[in-house]
């Protein structure tokens, strides 16, 4: 079983990032930039950036991943790192050391009745010394007892016209133009049954799939004779 230390070449800054809302990436930034402390709750559908954001704002309270101060652990490991002294150790070495601690449990969710009851206490101990950020694709299968001591925000996915919006400026940056419908319809086929919005996961590969398309459209066309034999 291995705890994972923060170490990331993920995006510098919440300027480079790109949500669905505007404004969830302004209540995200306020962590980092405003020092806050308290217990976050992400949630949303898989692949919306909620893992990514909680290492964001860890990076800019100074986790590092040589730092003790900092545990990433997901939610299927949870159960036996709660029964090491890891955790109360971590928040410990912060405090002595003039550092917030910071917890992120990734995949909430997958935790025990008995481990969620353990993290709500473990919450109250330490959400006015410490950062604690909770990541789940399913709040409904939270305790309502941990929702009730975050502050809960909803990373929501991208409808077809969002999406194709954020691809024509990445493609627009990159020097490659496309037409905004044919982009929202291509969009609107990556929609599955049982989806309403677009994982950000998704739309990137998306727009991976319309710039190689694109320059491959645009690439000189090989002569072709026509032999009769």
């Amino acid at each position: 079983m291995t705890v994972n230390l923060f170490y990331s070449k993920k995006p510098k800054s919440f300027d480079e990032c790109c949500f669905a809302e505007h404004a969830i990436k302004n209540e995200l930034a306020l962590y980092a930039d405003n020092q806050l402390n308290g217990c976050i709750l992400l949630y949303g559908q898989y692949g919306t950036g909620k893992s990514t954001a909680a290492e964001m704002i860890a990076r800019d309270r100074g986790a590092d991943f040589d730092d003790i101060h900092f545990v990433l652990v997901n939610g299927s490991q949870f159960g036996d790192v709660r029964k090491s002294s890891l955790l109360q150790n971590a928040m410990q070495w912060g405090i002595i050391n003039y550092k917030t601690p910071v917890l992120i449990v990734d995949e909430v969710d997958v935790l025990s009745k008995e481990s969620q009851i353990w993290l709500r206490s473990f919450i109250d101990t330490w959400q006015h010394r410490s950062l604690i950020m909770l990541t789940t694709n399913y709040i409904g299968n939270v305790d309502g007892s941990i929702p009730d001591r975050c502050d809960c925000l909803e990373i929501k996915g991208f409808t077809p016209t969002q999406a194709s919006d954020v691809i024509m400026e990445v493609l627009k940056n990159n020097g490659l133009k496309l037409d905004k419908c044919l982009i929202e319809q291509q969009a609107a086929l990556e929609l599955t049954s049982s989806d309403s919005l677009l994982s950000l996961r998704t739309v990137g590969r998306l727009c991976d799939k319309l710039a190689l398309d694109a320059v491959s459209n645009n690439a000189p066309k090989p002569s072709i004779k026509l032999v009769t034999i």
